[in-house]
């Protein structure tokens, strides 16, 4: 379909377009949230649609206009995408909810609460060993740390917003492992790490791993890697609630942190990173206080205009 055609028909109901970006997708204000900002993005290539404040989404925006009242619209395009004539039809029951049956998930055998077990001998190496990476007793209890002595592997649980176990990260004791950290295997990009302890009112950071994401001692998540993507439901979240976010990446992930970052700022406004400059120690070498102490002179705030503006196509 004729992209120039989907704009027109998209201009006369929803408005005239902001921006454009090089893969087709323009920003309208939503008709469904009625937000002040136009965070709705249509493809006007394929059709597909998603407000990020709402998450009303779909594979063809004829659908969405159809429902908001725009008939006539929806009609122009609908007929070309869709084969079928009655609309009403096509569309269906809008409020018909498609319930998804989440994954449960167990922490594995032979796993034991590190705490309840600390003063036990065959702890206690384990112990002092995070003991020395700057954790205490009251991360223990906090982050519900597990140890096996079997496998002699450290366990951190993460879990859902209604404080269900949704995942798992287990790291090697022994230094000269090869391989130190393994997860629980279901997607990354499903689960947000401790999603029950965020708030999304308050700036957010995001780090790497689980160690920098204890040491920190912010308002803090671990993005499991060194790259923001999105389709990631941590992504969808923080545009849903527009959460002013940190990125805390470690140095030698910038130009990963710096794509993550124009991934997102197309549609949340709050973004800004840590600069580095000379500093090569993760979150974790630097311990709690020195972080404190460099977030304070080295936050920046992300520049949109100067950085991303001038890649787009207006």
């Amino acid at each position: 379909m004729n992209e120039t055609y989907v704009l027109e028909v998209l201009r006369t109901s929803l408005g005239t377009h902001t921006r454009m970006d090089n893969t087709g997708n323009a920003q309208f204000y939503c008709p469904s949230c009625r937000h002040r900002k136009q965070k709705l993005a249509v493809n006007v290539r394929n059709l597909k649609y998603h407000c990020w404040i709402c998450d009303e989404r779909g594979n063809n925006i004829a659908n969405f206009l159809w429902k908001n009242g725009f008939k006539n619209e929806a009609k122009k395009l609908g007929g070309v995408k869709n084969k079928a004539t009655d609309l009403d039809n096509l569309f269906g029951d809008s409020n018909k909810v498609e319930v998804v049956e989440e994954k449960k998930i167990e922490l594995p055998p032979k796993y034991h609460n590190l705490f309840v077990n600390k003063h036990k001998i065959m702890f206690g190496e384990v112990v002092n060993y995070l003991y020395g990476r700057g954790l205490s007793d009251e991360d223990f209890i906090k982050y519900k740390i597990h140890f096996s002595i079997v496998e002699n592997k450290i366990l951190f649980p993460s879990y859902d917003g209604n404080e269900e176990l949704n995942y798992y990260v287990t790291r090697s004791a022994d230094s000269e492992s090869t391989f130190k950290y393994q997860n629980s295997g279901n997607p990354k990009i499903e689960i947000i790490f401790n999603e029950h302890m965020i708030k999304w009112n308050e700036p957010l950071y995001l780090v790497e791993g689980v160690f920098d994401y204890i040491t920190c001692k912010q308002n803090a998540v671990p993005i499991l890697g060194s790259t923001l993507t999105s389709n990631s439901k941590l992504y969808k979240k923080i545009v849903h609630h527009q959460t002013p976010v940190v990125f805390a990446l470690d140095s030698d992930a910038n130009k990963k942190m710096f794509k993550s970052i124009e991934n997102i700022v197309m549609y949340n406004d709050h973004v800004s990173y840590i600069d580095w400059g000379s500093e090569t120690r993760d979150i974790s070498e630097m311990g709690t206080e020195d972080f404190s102490r460099y977030v304070k002179e080295h936050q920046v705030d992300y520049d949109i205009t100067s950085q991303v503006i001038s890649r787009l196509v207006i």
